[in-house]
């Protein structure tokens, strides 16, 4: 157990020291992408 919890707090903090500015990066290109998707099926449908 204890070998177990110290192996999940040593990957947290390896993922925590890695990858703030990733994970960021990851959300707001996952946000655009989505925003990006979403505007011309809207536009297409009223159009049509």
């Amino acid at each position: 157990m204890i070998k177990i919890a110290f192996f999940i707090t040593f990957v947290i903090s390896f993922l925590a020291a890695q990858s703030p500015v990733n994970f960021k990066e990851d959300n707001t290109t996952k946000e655009q992408n989505i925003f990006k998707e979403q505007p011309p099926k809207r536009i297409k449908i009223p159009t049509h």
